[in-house]
């Protein structure tokens, strides 16, 4: 844990892997150790890995399928058959987990909020003010700078239930099923943790 710790140590874990479509990690990106080091291998890791397709941080290998994204409440469809997208523990205690991709979501199932491109929601109008998919509106973290941030989660205490990921193979949620086994993994906000090695790769 020391040496991850020392800036740019971790980047030189990252190796050739030109037929890897899945990995997955132990660690997030929302610490301190994360954000530097973390990041810094996985930007490595993915310049060396182009057939990349789907990146788990705190989730098996054996969740990441294809998945279409709908939101939970009416049904519609934002996402259908994504393929390409990272899978991370929520930055708020209303959000249970979320996914970044670059793919853009079913432009007739969103509305803007407000005529604002960058805060989507269902085409139902669900949320009222909250929104389901951040395109940087700002006020969202986007893993690996991806273009799109969707909220998943069950409702919480007073907010509704979000969007819910759902593989053909696999269900509803699929990724809290399979989580990972390290101690970090948790469905809860994300605290301080050590940087630990790749935990799975496909």
């Amino acid at each position: 844990v020391r040496l991850l710790q020392r800036q740019g140590v971790a980047v030189k874990l990252a190796h050739p892997l030109p037929t890897l479509e899945i990995l997955s990690v132990g660690f997030h990106l929302f610490t301190a150790i994360g954000s530097r080091e973390g990041h810094g291998y996985l930007v490595e890791q993915i310049a060396r890995a182009p057939r990349l397709l789907r990146l788990g941080c705190d989730f098996s290998t054996a969740s990441l399928a294809p998945i279409d994204l709908r939101c939970r409440l009416c049904g519609t469809v934002l996402y259908k058959g994504l393929t390409r997208y990272v899978v991370h523990p929520p930055q708020q205690p209303h959000i249970t987990y979320e996914i970044h991709t670059d793919d853009a979501p079913v432009t007739s199932n969103v509305a803007a909020i407000d005529g604002d491109s960058s805060r989507l929601q269902c085409s139902q109008r669900c949320h009222g003010n909250l929104w389901l998919i951040d395109a940087f509106s700002g006020f969202v973290h986007h893993v690996l700078d991806k273009q799109y941030a969707i909220a998943c989660g069950d409702a919480r205490g007073a907010y509704p239930a979000l969007a819910v990921a759902v593989s053909d193979e696999l269900g509803p949620d699929c990724f809290l099923r399979r989580r990972s086994n390290h101690p970090s993994a948790s469905s809860q906000p994300i605290t301080e943790h050590p940087l630990p090695l790749p935990v799975g790769l496909n």
